[in-house]
């Protein structure tokens, strides 16, 4: 009778140092919405492909029902789309006083017949582990950014407090976002890094305001305050005028996009500012950029980071919370500015522009992310994470 346990502990205590993977896992991944091209979305659709080409079963669920996903699944990955994402007056009433919510949702699990399910974001990790609760499901929460990026809110913060003891693992996707739940122990909670992949090839686009004539500074994101575009413009009236060969070309869209075109510090530098909108294919741009900006003032672990250096640009960021500091290493492949000090920012783009063999330098490390955060190793992470639930599972059942 003592054998199985014995077998168990021993197994337990050992495991950490076998290189022991497991593969034809039936996985359910949890998201908001697809129809966002954000990196979330992005991520999730990396790991089931890859995942499922490892031999894994993949069904992804949204909360939203749409007609239109961004990022497309692999042929023979399930897709199902709920209709349960409506807005609530507060999260009692989201979670409580409608409890159609939850209901749906783990139906719609459960139909699935999961051996692990993997939730993104936090408000969406926190509804799936309710809804699972006394179901012996494993929950992995995904969590993509630290607070300062996107705080889910006070009420959320609770629950997440309450439910994420209870889950098999939370994976965060950069170290600083881990440091964000110090008050999990190291037990229940680790770092795997968003997979990436090498950009597509593709011919420039032809966009009326890019000089072609002229060198280019890349920056991209969506037009939010924290992603600091305003910052970069105050920084670039200081240091454009004097290197009127260059063009400031900035991809995206968002709510502040007209003010940003309107902000004094862009007057008179219509010629080497350009605001393209959204792009749908950026890399060819990226790839023949010669820099690329981060002004950002918190993030998570950004793909335009990790994809521009994949495309050969040295990098610029500001040192915030918290990705750009675990991809940009410092004097090798970018540089690191202090957080929010223009100034600093003025003057590293000022090094950079001035000296050809400095930015050539820091070009020929960039593409070094590939291997750094490519698939492969986001694969193997999470395997071994799933040869541990594993395990972990079946010691219980012993016991």
């Amino acid at each position: 009778m003592r054998k199985p346990y014995i077998f168990c502990f021993i197994l337990l205590f050992t495991y950490r140092g076998l290189p022991f993977t497991i593969t034809g896992v039936r996985l359910t991944f949890i998201l908001p919405s697809l129809e966002a091209g954000g990196g979330a979305e992005k991520a999730v659709v990396l790991l089931a492909t890859g995942l499922q080409q490892r031999g894994h079963e993949i069904t992804l669920i949204t909360l939203s029902h749409t007609a239109s996903d961004a990022h497309l699944l692999p042929e023979g990955a399930r897709r199902i789309a709920l209709d349960i994402r409506a807005e609530s007056a507060n999260i009692f009433s989201g979670l409580w006083r409608n409890g159609k919510r939850l209901r749906v949702l783990r139906q719609a699990i459960l139909a699935t017949q999961p051996e692990i399910v993997i939730p993104h974001i936090n408000q969406t990790n926190v509804l799936t582990a309710f809804a699972l609760l006394g179901t012996g499901r494993p929950v992995v929460a995904v969590e993509h950014s630290g607070t300062l990026l996107k705080s889910p809110g006070l009420v959320w913060r609770a629950l997440r407090r309450v439910i994420y003891p209870r889950v098999a693992r939370v994976v965060c996707v950069s170290k600083g976002a881990a440091n964000y739940f110090s008050w999990l122990p190291d037990s229940r909670k680790m770092v795997i890094y968003n997979p990436l992949i090498a950009p597509p090839e593709a011919p420039v686009p032809a966009l009326a305001e890019i000089d072609h004539h002229k060198r280019w500074v890349v920056a991209m994101g969506r037009m939010l305050r924290v992603k600091g575009f305003d910052l970069l413009l105050r920084a670039w009236a200081q240091v454009g005028p004097r290197h009127t060969d260059w063009q400031l070309i900035i991809m995206g869209e968002g709510p502040l996009l007209d003010k940003l075109i309107g902000q004094p510090d862009a007057a008179g530098l219509e010629k080497s500012v350009v605001f393209t909108g959204l792009v749908p294919n950026p890399f060819p741009l990226l790839r023949q950029a010669e820099l690329f900006v981060m002004p950002s003032r918190a993030e998570g672990l950004p793909y335009a980071l990790l994809e521009a250096m994949a495309c050969g640009c040295p990098a610029v960021a500001f040192d915030c919370p918290d990705g750009p500091r675990e991809i940009i290493r410092h004097e090798k492949d970018g540089l690191l500015i202090t957080n929010g000090d223009v100034n600093a920012l003025a003057a590293a783009l000022e090094r950079l522009l001035s000296d050809e063999n400095e930015r050539r330098r820091l070009a020929a490390n960039a593409p070094e992310v590939l291997t750094r955060f490519g698939l492969a190793r986001a694969l193997d992470d999470w395997e071994k994470l799933f040869a541990e639930i594993a395990l972990s599972s079946t010691i219980k059942e012993t016991l």
